[in-house]
């Protein structure tokens, strides 16, 4: 059994290193960032960022934007059902927040109208608690999150380990001693080989998601 457990220690340190860290955002000149045509753009349901009248809110979500207004939707503090069904509504029918329009959209337990959003027949929220519109003039700057393409990382030298793969070997060797404690030389060699490698593959999908996301400026006020 350490036979297996100390193979697998090895074999971790020697795969290649977790995805690269996030290059720094690309550089744009001042009279691109000052484009507003660059939010019109945006597709509706993208995750954004936007400061506005001197706040800044996270976690917004890109309504649509005209040559004066920008409107947003910030639907987090809502139940996970409303906040999905809003976010849907958002990516496929962002009309429906118009001001002037009457619709009511119902998905599962979800009920979404002008006069409120429902759940299982409960309000949780007035429609203009998470829509929002803000004047042009008033809008700062505006981020949009975006998903990046990562190169496959350099093939590491035999000799010399990458810092990255101890996050990796640590992993694989707390899942390793876990299953030995719980297994107590009474499972096969595979049970145990499986719960080094495990947290080893988990560690590197939670480090490639996470870098493969980045923030691109899209507008900042002249």
């Amino acid at each position: 059994m350490k036979s297996v457990l100390s193979l697998a220690l090895v074999t971790s340190l020697l795969l290649p290193s977790l995805p690269a860290a996030a290059q720094p955002p690309r550089q744009l000149s001042t009279s691109r960032l000052s484009n507003w045509s660059r939010v019109r753009a945006i597709v509706a349901g993208s995750r954004i960022s936007a400061s506005y009248v001197g706040r800044r809110q996270e976690h917004q979500y890109f309504v649509a934007a005209t040559d004066e207004t920008l409107t947003v939707l910030t639907p987090e503090r809502l139940p996970r059902a409303a906040r999905k069904v809003l976010v849907e509504i958002a990516e496929g029918e962002p009309g429906f927040f118009s001001p002037n329009k009457w619709t009511e959209i119902t998905r599962g337990a979800t009920r979404v109208t002008p006069d409120g959003i429902w759940v299982k027949g409960h309000r949780v929220a007035a429609l203009q608690d998470v829509v929002a519109t803000i004047e042009r003039g008033d809008v700062y700057e505006v981020s949009q999150e975006i998903r990046v393409r990562r190169p496959p990382p350099p093939r590491q030298p035999f000799v010399g380990f990458d810092p990255n793969a101890e996050v990796g070997a640590a992993s694989g060797l707390a899942g390793g001693m876990l299953t030995l404690a719980l297994c107590r030389d009474r499972c096969p060699s595979w049970v145990y080989a499986a719960g080094f490698f495990a947290p080893i593959v988990a560690a590197a999908i939670i480090k490639a998601r996470h870098t493969e996301r980045e923030t691109d400026l899209i507008y900042r006020a002249p």
